[in-house]
């Protein structure tokens, strides 16, 4: 049986080792002080990578995407009309919490391996959401 200690530490497990990185695979050194995928294993990091960008997961939660994606622009378009109000500055997360299954499915049908950040479009996103998942 779990305890609410259990989740709070597993919690902090999940936030200590994971790392999302928004678009391609960063090229500077982040505040983790990795610049590269290969860095963070190094590092005993794990990224949440997106590519083109983290829209594409925002959009998984409304709809399927397997066709290239040209960038956040054409992200932002498709996303929009699926959420009219989408604003990137105040996502809520009621406009898509009901869509989490869903865009952990869509998700792993992109990326199985939730690490081939060089695939457009795909995203190590589902991976992370499964370990919070698990941990509540």
């Amino acid at each position: 049986m779990r305890t609410a200690e259990d989740g709070e530490q597993r919690g902090r497990l999940v936030a200590r080792s994971w790392s999302s990185a928004a678009g391609r695979a960063p090229s500077r050194t982040t505040s983790t002080g990795c610049g590269r995928p290969s860095e963070a294993r190094r590092l005993g990091v794990r990224l949440a990578v997106s590519n083109p960008c983290f829209e594409l997961w925002l959009l998984l939660h409304h709809t399927e995407c397997r066709s290239h994606c040209a960038g956040y622009p054409d992200l932002e378009r498709r996303l929009r009309r699926q959420l009219p109000t989408y604003d990137k500055a105040r996502l809520e997360f009621r406009h898509y919490a009901a869509g989490v299954g869903d865009a952990v499915d869509r998700g792993r049908r992109l990326d199985p391996t939730g690490v081939a950040h060089h695939v457009n479009p795909s995203t190590g996103m589902w991976r992370l959401a499964e370990l919070i998942m698990e941990g509540t």
